[in-house]
This record gives C-alpha cells, sequence and structure tokens, in this order.
C-alpha cells in the first residue's frame, strides 16, 4: 500500500462465480495447470515456485472424487514422462506452425508440410508408445495430450475420419478427471473435435460436442465471454446451413411435382 492509501499490484486476478458459495465453504484457485498431473507432480511444483504444501481438495484427497482422481492419473513407481512432455512440446510447436500457415515462411511448400505432418505423426506414434511402455494412466497429462496432437495431426493430414477416435479418446479421459481440467482447455479441444465431425457430415454429433463445448466454456468464462459466444456462433451458422439446404430440397422436390 502507498502513501496514498491506494495497493501496487503486479497482478490481478478476478474471480467470476457461477454458481452460490457456501457460507462456510472454502473458495480457491488453481497457481499451476493441473490438468492431468498426479498428486506428486502437483505438489512438488507448487513447493518450487510457490514453497507451499497444497491442502486443496484435490490434493488432500478427502473426497471421493479426489481419490478417484488420484487413482487416475498416478504415475507407476519410476516412470518418468519428461521426455514425453519435450517431444510433445516440440511437436505442439511444429503443429501450432502448420495451423498458422506454411510455418510463416512464403517459400513454404505443400510438400514441405505434409513432410512437417509425417514428422509430426512419428513422433507422436512414438509418444504413445512411450506411454504405453511406462504404463502411463489414460487420464495422466501426457496420455491425454498424446490424443490431442494425434488427433490434431490426422485432422491436418486429410484424414478427418480417423482424428475423431483420438479427439473422442481424448474427451473421455479428460472427463474423469474434469473437476481438476481446465474447462477453457477442454472446450476449445471439443471445438476442434466438433469442427472435424462437420467436415464429415456428422451434424448431430456436432451440434452434440459443439453444445458441450460451450458449456464447459462457459464454466469458466462466463456466457457472455467473446469465446463463449464464438462457439454459440458457429453452432447457429451450422443451424442456418442446414435449414436452408432443407428448403432449397424442398424447393426442388416442389418444382419436380
Amino acid at each position: 500500500e502507498d502513501e496514498g492509501g491506494s495497493y501496487q499490484c503486479a497482478l490481478v486476478a478476478r474471480l467470476h462465480c457461477i454458481r452460490d458459495i457456501e457460507k462456510t465453504e472454502n473458495v480457491s484457485i488453481s497457481y499451476i495447470p493441473t490438468s492431468g498431473l498426479d498428486y506428486s507432480e502437483r505438489q512438488q511444483r507448487l513447493n518450487e515456485s510457490y514453497s507451499f504444501v497444497c491442502k486443496c481438495d484435490a490434493c488432500s484427497m478427502v473426497t471421493e472424487w479426489a481419490k478417484d482422481i488420484d487413482k487416475s492419473t498416478a504415475l507407476p513407481d519410476g516412470a518418468d514422462v519428461s521426455v514425453i512432455r519435450d517431444m510433445q512440446f516440440s511437436c505442439n510447436q511444429q503443429l501450432l506452425d502448420l495451423q498458422r500457415g506454411n510455418n510463416g515462411n512464403p517459400n513454404h511448400s505443400n510438400t514441405e508440410d505434409m513432410q512437417d505432418i509425417q514428422t509430426c505423426m512419428s513422433t507422436i506414434q512414438m509418444n504413445k508408445r512411450g506411454v504405453q511402455n511406462q504404463c502411463i494412466p489414460e487420464s495422466h497429462e501426457v496420455a491425454i495430450e498424446s490424443h490431442r496432437l494425434h488427433a490434431a495431426t490426422l485432422s491436418l493430414s486429410g484424414d478427418t475420419e480417423a482424428s475423431l477416435g483420438e479427439h473422442a479418446a481424448f474427451v473421455k479421459s479428460a472427463k474423469k478427471i474434469q473437476e481438476i481440467f481446465d474447462p477453457v482447455a477442454l472446450a476449445t479441444s471439443m471445438m476442434e473435435y466438433g469442427l472435424d465431425l462437420k467436415k464429415v457430415g456428422r451434424s448431430i454429433k456436432f451440434v452434440e460436442v459443439m453444445t458441450n463445448a460451450r458449456e464447459s466454456a462457459e464454466i469458466s468464462l462466463g456466457k457472455d465471454h467473446a469465446f463463449v459466444k464464438s462457439i454459440e456462433k458457429i453452432i447457429e451458422n451450422a443451424s442456418n446451413d442446414r435449414n436452408a439446404k432443407k428448403r432449397k430440397s424442398k424447393d426442388l422436390h416442389e418444382n419436380t411435382l
């Protein structure tokens, strides 16, 4: 606090309540990304970065859902996921460059893009073998991320049908630990899932997945946030397209009578 009575803060956080908070209920925030980290990893990161032992509901494991999360994410003794994480980070950066287009290089050819995609595919397949060989739980961070990256790589390669299985595996594993999974990260991945469903014409499943994406994003951001509204717009546009096609089909039918 300065002499004028105001506070000088380096960081300001806003808490958006989406439900009633009981009088004796603790309100906590996550200091680190927790999506898929097991108990020991969370405690280690918090101790190294903030020098405290976390005793939130998930870490104290006094509830059944917290115990289930621990079972779903606990690494086997001796498991080391550091190399897997490094591979995933590198692959993610490469995929981001590809999604932005031509790696930011105007001289980058489509052939080079496909070579980069194949490199990513090989990396992800090696990554998934590492997850399998170390018996990493399906809801641990690196196992979930391997599905997300595989889905993105398959989608970029044009194999949209194959990407749907990886998208579904990601959502299934993430939902098992949804109490500690970042709802915005889940919403973003579900939106990508929905857009791939739209590519192959699965309109009913598309609406279901995109609606779930919107609801997940709304948990963290509120219904008026731009990201939430962008998902609503995608759903609305898809609905308008379907209705337009139905009207056109009806008109053609009537004209042939």
